[in-house]
């Protein structure tokens, strides 16, 4: 199935369209404000401060707070548990990635298997996929003497 080039423009000016609508409904929004905490003076019943400066004192100490906790992350990956981990988690996302990617392409790209390899990318993912349910049942038997089977320990 192949698009004409004035089918394939239509189609992409037609999302670019919707997509540019879309971005600029957001400037239609009604600005919201933040509630009314205000801290009053017991003998005045005056604001001790502006809702405005309030509110400066909240983002200037949300800024703050996600800096320290950005700083902690960065500390610890310098640890050695998360560098191992690290490790581990790249290989597997790429294992991940090639198997849910590039092996379903090379198999229906094998001119070997003919007529049938479009047929055959269907049976690869679902052989996959039944190889990672029976895998997460069957490996923590295997290595742990505490088994967890869907949150439930036995």
């Amino acid at each position: 199935m192949s698009l004409s080039d004035r089918s394939r423009k239509t189609i992409f000016i037609g999302l670019l369209v919707t997509s540019v609508l879309g971005t600029l409904s957001f400037l239609a929004l009604r600005k919201t404000l933040p509630p009314e905490e205000e801290m009053l003076n017991e003998e005045e019943g005056q604001p001790l401060l502006s809702s405005r400066m309030m509110y400066k004192q909240r983002a200037n100490s949300a800024v703050q707070d996600a800096k320290s906790e950005f700083k902690m992350i960065l500390q610890l990956l310098k640890t050695k548990t998360i560098l191992l981990l690290s490790c581990c988690m790249a290989y597997s996302g790429l294992e991940l990635s090639f198997y849910s990617g590039v092996y379903g392409t090379c198999i229906g790209a094998t001119t070997e298997f003919g007529a049938a390899a479009k047929g055959l990318i269907g049976i690869s993912g679902i052989v996959v996929g039944i190889g990672e349910i029976v895998g997460r049942f069957v490996l923590p038997s295997v290595t742990f003497t505490h088994h967890s089977y869907v949150g439930v320990t036995i």
